[in-house]
């Protein structure tokens, strides 16, 4: 019952936060896919604000690269349950 309530209260601060910002203009998210996943892709990969931390956006590059091969990995290990050539 704690975790539940903790859980609960850790929802409801995070939706109390997140209505503290301002409406979007309609359009203003979905314009430019190419450029928007361009960008995202820089970000992961060169990780150029974490970088700024010196070693400590370095240490979290690795992280976040393992992170990433273990999704890879979850998903090869998911698809030879239905296909183990």
């Amino acid at each position: 019952m704690v975790g539940v309530a903790l859980f609960g209260r850790a929802v409801l601060q995070i939706v109390t936060y997140m209505r503290l910002g301002q409406p979007v203009p309609a359009g203003t998210r979905t314009n430019d896919p190419v450029d928007r996943t361009v960008t995202v892709v820089r970000e992961f990969l060169g990780h150029t604000r974490m970088n700024r931390w010196g070693i400590v956006g370095v240490a979290h590059w690795f992280v976040a690269v393992g992170f990433f091969s273990l999704l890879l990995t979850i998903v090869n290990a998911v698809g030879q349950l239905f296909q183990a050539d």
